[in-house]
């Protein structure tokens, strides 16, 4: 079987999720301004950019920092508050609130958030159905 693909989303609709039972692929690629970072359990917050809205959700860095030897490298960096990532993960949803464990994370600083929002927008019609029939 061949492995599933990372599915790009907006984060609204990332944090808007509240059930997965019906999901083939739990796998989603979005991006967000990290809003809050809390070092002890490497849980961040990010905040939809680009999209005109409000959202927001919580990301567990684990994966990613505990890949690497040093906080100080260039991933620790992107973790702080500011930053504008890409993430790559898994969604899991804990009492009707989506939670995203990362696998990958990418600098997105300086990218049009306005514009990627489109995109992700337009190739959305395209992508595989991800639910369950």
């Amino acid at each position: 079987m061949a492995p599933l693909p990372y599915l790009p989303m907006s984060l609204e609709e990332v944090a808007s999720v509240r059930c997965l039972d019906n999901w083939t692929n739990v796998k989603v690629r979005f991006i967000g301004r990290v809003t809050h970072f809390e070092n002890s359990s490497c849980v961040g917050k990010l905040a939809a950019i680009g999209e005109g809205t409000e959202a927001w959700v919580r990301v567990s860095f684990t994966a990613v920092l505990d890949s690497i030897k040093k906080y100080d490298s260039q991933v620790g960096k992107l973790t702080h508050p500011g930053s504008v990532i890409q993430v790559l993960g898994t969604i899991e949803v804990h009492n009707n609130i989506p939670f995203v464990r990362a696998h990958i994370v990418r600098d997105y600083l300086g990218i049009d958030a306005e514009a990627y929002y489109r995109a992700v927008d337009r190739i959305q019609p395209y992508l595989p159905r991800n639910i369950k029939r």
